[in-house]
């Protein structure tokens, strides 16, 4: 009997908690709706392309890298056959959509990406060996006085000295296109100006609801908000809680430039490097630690970030679940970003002599290995064509790079655009350049069972 008794606690007990969980999803939806934030639609074509397409086995290998939290579970369940989402987290009975698994082998490459960097391999010239190389170069932040000020990538030393990131990033980006496209490639530039890349909407007067509705709902699994879920029935009460807290009144008084940086631009850089379809995208930012105003000694390293790391609270929309899948089922991508960046950062760091990352942590990411971390930013989640690297190149506020790169003993020219820069430059773009050229070298190594 009192096994017996011991079986129906355990049985109540499962009951109450699946009951809850359930309970959750019909609060949340309904607070949802009070902040007039429409139902969300499924992302399901976002992800059909890889059904079959991953076997279990690697999708197992890569869970560790993309989610080592196991935040993925609370929505979804698979087997050795399938993977199953569910709207739902936890109770997991209200089905999004599913993708089969590839019973065995090798996973397939559904966007060709590997077949198309090994035909240019084979096929290039030596004089122009990155002939039929598509490379987005996305240069980080905007640059210039006024957006330094709103975005705060800039320094300014002793009062006078101001060295802007944006203006680093861009410099860069047109040296390393000159270079790449001497040597064949086809090369894409999120922006070739000091300002934002999204150019059709006024950052001074957009309107802001869609943002701050979108941050509230990616903001549903935070404790904050589960706190309020779990503490209040359904009705006036739990909106009243929601209305009057400190995390939505910060939402909703976000700065405009802050909507304008986080949402609009990243997602307007992501857009056009999508619809330019590249083989490979890198992302260009320089780094800093501590204040703006000061110079440092300690640090300087250079590291690359590919996608991955999910945060417990990352998943709370469909859409945010769907570009998960998409990243865990195209095996073959991930593991290109992760030998692209690998060659980018050996040679940033024998070519211009700067140290790899090499500790274990990292602000919110994973180490992969030396030098390659798992994080997932905006723009590692939201690009989803070709191998990516996110590089952090060096530390400008270090003493001795910021006296380098301060120095304007360069004139150079590009796509009609005249522009005073560092010599320093040139040794992080010859270090890049390298890094492509090494990489597309070893594709023709490959082994085509890699793709069967």
């Amino acid at each position: 009997m009192r096994f017996l008794a011991v079986i129906l606690f355990a049985f109540v007990s499962v009951q109450a908690v699946a009951s809850a969980n359930s309970d959750r999803f019909e609060k949340l939806q309904s607070v949802l709706k009070h902040f007039g934030i429409a139902q969300e639609p499924s992302y399901a074509q976002l992800t059909a392309t890889f059904d079959g397409a991953q076997t279990n086995e690697h999708f197992t290998e890569l869970l560790q890298h993309i989610d080592p939290a196991k935040t993925l579970a609370r929505y979804a369940s698979w087997d050795s056959k399938k993977l199953v989402l569910f709207q739902d987290r936890d109770s997991k009975t209200k089905v999004d959509f599913s993708l089969a698994f590839k019973p065995d082998g090798v996973p397939k490459d559904p966007s060709q990406n590997i077949y198309q960097l090994q035909r240019i391999a084979k096929t290039a010239p030596r004089s122009a060996p990155l002939t039929g190389l598509r490379v987005a170069l996305d240069p980080g932040h905007m640059g210039g006085r006024k957006w330094d000020k709103r975005t705060g990538k800039y320094l300014l030393i002793d009062g006078k000295h101001h060295l802007s990131e944006g203006v680093l990033t861009l410099h860069t980006c047109l040296l390393l296109a000159k270079e790449l496209e001497a040597l064949g490639a086809t090369v894409f530039l999120t922006r070739t100006t000091l300002g934002p890349v999204e150019d059709k909407i006024d950052p001074d007067r957009f309107d802001l609801s869609p943002h701050v509705k979108q941050e509230i709902r990616a903001s549903s699994d935070l404790g904050w908000f589960d706190a309020l879920l779990e503490k209040f029935t359904m009705g006036q009460r739990l909106f009243r809680a929601f209305d009057q807290h400190p995390e939505i009144r910060k939402i909703r008084g976000k700065n405009r430039y802050a909507h304008f940086n986080d949402r609009v631009d990243l997602a307007a850089r992501a857009v056009k490097i999508n619809s330019f379809k590249p083989h490979l995208t890198l992302i260009i930012h320089f780094d800093f630690v501590g204040e703006r105003t000061k110079t440092q000694r300690n640090t300087n390293l250079v590291r690359a970030y590919i996608p991955g790391n999910i945060l417990p609270h990352e998943l709370a929309t469909r859409e945010l679940r769907a570009k998960l899948v998409q990243t865990l089922f195209d095996y073959h991508r991930w593991e290109e970003s992760r030998h692209l960046s690998r060659k980018l950062v050996q040679n940033l760091a024998e070519i211009a002599g700067i140290k790899k990352k090499t500790s274990q942590t990292d602000h919110k990411a994973k180490k992969v290995e030396d030098g390659i971390y798992a994080r997932n930013l905006a723009l590692t989640r939201l690009i989803q064509e070709g191998a990516l690297s996110y590089l952090e190149v060096l530390h400008y506020n270090h003493e001795s790079e910021f006296h380098r790169l301060y120095a304007q003993n360069r004139r150079s020219e590009h796509r009609g655009i005249k522009f005073d820069h560092s010599s320093r430059l040139h040794d992080i773009v010859a270090g890049l350049k390298q890094g492509v050229l090494d990489y597309v070298g070893t594709v023709e190594q490959w082994p085509l069972a890699r793709l069967q």
